[in-house]
């Protein structure tokens, strides 16, 4: 499952899906060719991913590692 954000989270859409295809995975939420969306955490964690990826968009790696804490609990 890839998120573009994580408080709220957002589902990928637009490529996103299309790069975690690419990977050899699939996204549960997210939609290709649609804008991204913010979306329940209890959607994600109904989707039972077995791989979670954040890929805060606009930001380089420090900012999103401060909202780690978020996604651990």
């Amino acid at each position: 499952m890839l998120l573009e954000w994580i408080d709220p989270p957002y589902r990928t859409g637009h490529w996103g899906p299309d790069l975690v295809a690419a990977a050899g995975g699939g996204d549960l939420i997210g939609i290709a060719g649609t804008a991204a969306a913010a979306v329940p955490w209890e959607t994600g964690r109904d989707a039972r991913p077995e791989i979670l990826v954040a890929a805060c968009c606009g930001f380089d790696v420090a900012r999103p590692l401060d909202d780690l804490p978020l996604l651990q609990r």
